[in-house]
């Protein structure tokens, strides 16, 4: 999932913001799915250092958060950062720990391109405002 793509218009948005989306409206969720994901703008350094740096040339990387998330943990950080959720986003199983999910490869990506992810928390307070 990739969130926070800039948009004009609610009719935009794309599947991954559509399910923050989703959640802040007030619809149901999955609490027991678990997302690998990246701030878009994340991603946009990602790619411009692949270009820069030597060591990342002729390789792939799988550009992930090492940070788990699921729409609970959405759920959760939108009612506790927005006053106007506690009575719109439907509160779940408020800190349910995360569901197990496989492992993905993201810390490669982390120590080539010299990345440093922002937290969940932030993605989605900075993509909700």
């Amino acid at each position: 999932m990739v969130f926070g793509h800039p948009i004009a218009n609610i009719s935009d948005l794309n599947v991954s913001n559509a399910g923050i989306w989703d959640v802040a409206a007030g619809r149901d969720f999955f609490s027991q799915r678990s997302y690998y994901w990246i701030d878009v703008r994340d991603l946009a350094v990602a790619h411009v250092e692949a270009l820069l740096r030597p060591d990342a040339e002729n390789r792939r990387f799988t550009v992930t958060s090492p940070e788990k998330m699921c729409q609970q943990t959405e759920a959760d950080i939108l009612r506790q950062e927005f006053d106007w959720a506690k009575d719109v986003v439907k509160k779940g199983n408020e800190g349910a720990p995360l569901p197990k999910t496989h492992g993905m490869d993201g810390e490669t990506a982390q120590k080539v391109l010299g990345l440093t992810f922002r937290t969940f928390k932030e993605c989605v307070v900075d993509a909700v405002t």
